[in-house]
């Protein structure tokens, strides 16, 4: 039932050819910090660049509270709009329609435009894709149903122009929205603009047949009930169910058990009802805010999907007759059983007493108006064209008075004005308006609510620019380069599948930005990948701004070379000079302030870049704890394949690679602590705290071990391994420092058991590998990175390190000339003394953990008996020393793998 938006707006799909141009949403409430953080920036990533979202004056309203100090592109980049009251009736209907000239995705369901409505509440959608070749018939009723609604609204409504001009847009670049489409007797998605969703319903079942045959079962999904329970009881009397199963959250529902038995008619069967919760483990408590209503006939069942909550209010009206504007989905099956998918996992269903739900958790019905009134002064419209700044009120009851003023809300600015006898109003507006402002009008006493200001011009150029264009505006400001790093990242991050290649359509109106005579790049085709390419510098223009046209020829999300280019281009703007220009800078493209107000102001300078990178290398740190974790999610793996992984590895590696050569303030520790929460869940995730299976053997338990053991030696993985490591760890400690260090040396005998653990999967020589020259290291000398992890993967614990000889000594007892050679040895390494003594008693030797328990005590792991305080002394310096207990037993100190290594 949860939907992850931001997935699905990106989701790659068969139908995905050139991209969206537009989107629109309909919502009750709406959170715009959510919004312009992770949704707007995928819409982007798609293509949206004309954005609509029309929502209930409340949830207007709220938006505006919630985000007045943190929304930025209100108005700059898409329009946000409410949509006028036709009595008590709110804007209920949920739904996400993107369109391109060759593509539709649809959502229509029962979630807000929220975090809680799109990722955290059990919700219920249905989705749909358009693909012009291949067009599914329910697909194109659903994209021409949708539509209809939003012509009728824009129509019969005071939409303001700005939004007017979003579906305008939207129409030109997707035509197809306009075609006419047969209905189906088994489809519909219905609305009650001009009709109650209960007349439809009634309609269809007789045009069916079904108009006198009782319903043997209704099966309902709803948070809110009519206080009476009305609407429930009216479904009943007229279907005449031999049972009715109700499906809430206690802690989210207005139904009350003993208030509904007390209106049920007599002679009906009782509800029964039940308790839903999400059932999958380790998911934080989704409450269910989902409508949906399932019916089953003799000849097979139906089912209603949306927003519709078993109200009054959502059922028994029309919109223009004052009720809330719904939006459902009906679908009819001849299978009575086909419906039940439903009531399965992920949730799970517990029966309660229904008189046991007495009192509601809620307070109020979703539904209801809360803020906004008849008697509410609403500004329709507020835009700023031509240095005109214009609006238009709802109503105002004192006209003609002189003592209006326009107040600016985020910068406490006052414009006086005057109300004309159309509502109208406007002042000379000469100021630049960079981010999000909003305003109200007060005056004689009234006051109204506060608008977000559109600007047209701003909202077109942002909706026709290139991509090209996009990115180089972004590289012109360190907060605009800092905001693409994190696109990229996130990009990254989600990239499951092989890159698309583009189609011909694209490349031929793909033009070289003037001025640009560099070559032409390979295509799209990533099926093999590239290799890491060294550092990118690009040229700089006149005024020193970057020259990137041959780096944005191809689009990031369709070939991984031109996301990593990306990548060293926002690092090298970042590390550059500040641009010395006159020309005041602005934040083109951040997603969003994390609860601040932006102000661009002073970012273009040393000290703006120094803090951009210290935000980034924060980021980077805890991009690489979720890459870490999602590399051991079984649901990810079984979606992505060898290729697409290490790939995405090789490209994370680079980018810390290269935080590490070029950015100052990624100190040492930043760096060991990223390459360990990316390469330790591979193979042994447990040194960084994950307690799941490794990647390895995911692959493993999916049948593509083989895959993935090809793809590590054709991508030539072990290389960057190698560098990684010996930069992170750095040379091992002398056998006499490490016997000082005990967390040091715990902490690699962790990395090598980890590399033995690599080297067991897939046996490879260190002295065979090739120098990695492409992977952009400019202050790593390969030779000491082998002699790094050569001495790294033969590590041992101090003392075992050095007794070494008299270890291999013993081991060669049937090799006299080696043992001839090894005294030597031992002679020069000062270890004659232990040496006798062990040829004089050649007893068992054993490592100790010389950690002492609660009373200071040591024992023999051989014998058990407690170790004099001397002994303990002697194995503490790296000696072999017999047990002080039954001389029966050499020891010697030996050190356990950390079990983290963060």
């Amino acid at each position: 039932m949860p939907i992850n938006l931001k997935s699905f707006i990106e989701d790659e799909s068969a139908v995905k050819t050139e991209g969206f141009s537009g989107a629109v949403f309909l919502t009750y409430t709406l959170n715009l910090g959510f919004f312009e953080q992770i949704i707007a920036p995928a819409l982007e990533r798609a293509g949206c660049s004309n954005v609509l979202i029309i929502t209930d004056p409340d949830g207007y309203a709220e938006a505006m509270e919630m985000g007045l100090r943190n929304v930025v592109y209100a108005g700059l980049r898409y329009v946000c709009t409410p949509l006028p009251r036709k009595g008590y009736g709110v804007q209920h209907a949920k739904i996400l329609l993107m369109a391109g000239a060759n593509q539709g995705r649809l959502l229509i369901g029962s979630g807000n435009l929220t975090l809680h409505g799109y990722s955290r509440n059990l919700e219920i959608f249905s989705r749909f894709e358009f693909d012009p070749k291949n067009p599914d018939p329910e697909a194109k009723q659903a994209f021409h149903s949708v539509w209809d609604l939003l012509r009728d609204l824009s129509q019969n409504e005071k939409f303001s122009p700005s939004a007017q001009r979003q579906l305008d847009v939207i129409s030109a670049n997707a035509s197809w929205l306009l075609d006419q489409t047969p209905t189906s007797d088994s489809f519909y998605v219905w609305n009650n603009f001009h009709s109650s969703i209960w007349s439809q319903v009634i309609d269809w079942r007789e045009k069916s047949g079904l108009q006198n045959s009782p319903v043997k079962a209704l099966k309902i999904f709803s948070p809110y009930y009519d206080q009476d329970s009305g609407m429930l009881r009216r479904f009943s009397e007229t279907f005449l169910p031999n049972e009715v199963n109700l499906y809430v959250s206690r802690e989210n529902t207005t139904l009350n058990g003993q208030a509904l038995l007390g209106n049920w008619p007599k002679d009906f069967p009782d509800p029964q009802l039940s308790d839903i919760r999400e059932s999958r483990a380790n998911q934080s408590q989704r409450l269910l805010h989902g409508k949906l209503i399932v019916g089953i006939e003799e000849a097979g069942s139906w089912c209603i999907a949306g927003s519709a909550n078993m109200t009054r209010a959502a059922f028994e009206n029309s919109w223009q007759n004052g009720s809330n504007l719904e939006m459902v989905t009906f679908r009819w099956s001849p299978d009575p059983a086909a419906f039940n998918y439903l009531f399965e996992d992920p949730i799970s269903i517990t029966p309660i007493a229904i008189n046991s739900l007495n009192n509601s958790q809620l307070t109020t019905n979703s539904e209801n108006p809360r803020r906004v009134t008849e008697e509410t002064v609403l500004i329709t419209e507020l835009i700023l064209n031509n240095k005109i700044l214009s609006g238009r009120l709802s109503q105002w009851p004192v006209i003609d008075d002189e003592n209006v003023e326009l107040i600016f809300l985020r910068s406490g600015l006052k414009y006086s004005t005057q109300i004309d006898r159309d509502l109208r109003f406007q002042i000379p507006f000469a100021d630049e308006i960079r981010t999000s402002e909003s305003a109200f009008v007060r005056g004689g006493g009234i006051e109204s609510l506060p608008c977000w200001i559109d600007i047209p011009a701003v909202l077109q150029e942002y909706g026709s620019r290139s991509y090209h264009e996009r990115i180089q505006a972004k590289l012109d400001t360190v907060v605009g380069a800092e905001t693409l790093f994190h696109e990229l990242m996130e990009f990254l991050f989600d990239r499951a599948i092989p890159d698309q290649p583009l189609s011909q359509n694209y490349r031929r109106s793909s033009q070289k930005p003037k001025g640009d005579n560099s070559d032409d790049e390979e295509t799209g085709d990533s099926s093999s990948a590239p290799d890491i390419e060294r550092f990118v510098v690009p040229e700089r223009d006149p005024s020193g701004l970057f020259q990137i046209g041959k780096y944005t020829r191809l689009p990031y999300s369709r070939n991984i070379r031109s996301l990593r280019d990306l990548l060293s281009i926002v690092l090298l703007r970042l590390t550059s000079t500040p641009i010395n220009s006159t020309e005041t800078k602005v934040d083109e493209d951040s997603e969003g302030s994390q609860g601040k107000e932006i102000n661009p102001e002073g970012t273009e300078t040393e000290e703006g870049q120094i803090n951009a990178r210290q935000r980034l290398c924060s980021y980077l740190i805890d991009y690489c704890k979720r890459y870490s974790k999602r590399l051991c999610n079984i649901d990810f793996i079984e979606k992505i394949t060898p290729e697409i992984l290490l790939d995405n590895h090789l490209t994370l590696s680079r980018v810390l690679l290269e935080f590490n050569s070029h950015i100052i303030e990624f100190g040492p520790d930043d760096f060991a602590r990223c390459t360990w929460l990316i390469w330790a869940p591979l193979f042994s995730p447990s040194i960084v705290g994950i307690d799941e299976k490794s990647t390895w053997q995911l692959f493993e338990d999916r049948g593509m071990k083989t895959n993935l053991i090809e793809t590590l030696n054709r991508m030539d993985i072990f290389p960057l391994l190698v560098v990684m490591t010996s930069m992170a760890m750095g040379q091992p400690p002398s056998w006499s420092s490490g016997l000082h260090m005990p967390k040091v040396v715990s902490k690699f005998l962790a990395i090598n058991k980890m590399l033995l653990k690599v080297n067991s999967y897939l046996p490879f020589n260190v002295n065979e590998l090739t120098n990695p020259i492409s992977f952009g290291i400019q202050k790593v000398n390969w030779d000491e990175c082998i002699r790094t992890f050569s001495s790294i993967m033969e590590y041992l614990p101090p003392a075992r390190e050095r007794l070494s000889l008299l270890f291999e000594w013993i081991e060669n007892n049937n090799d006299q000339t080696k043992q001839s050679e090894i005294i030597d040895q031992i002679k020069k390494a000062n270890l004659v003394t232990e040496f006798e003594m062990y040829k004089e008693q050649p007893k068992k030797i054993l490592g100790i953990l010389t950690e002492p328990d609660d009373e200071g005590l040591i024992y023999c792991p051989r014998c058990g008996g407690s170790l004099r305080t001397n002994t303990v002394i002697e194995i503490n310096r790296g000696k072999l020393v017999m047990c002080s207990t039954s001389s029966d037993t050499w020891l010697y100190k030996t050190e356990k793998p950390a079990k983290l290594v963060l």
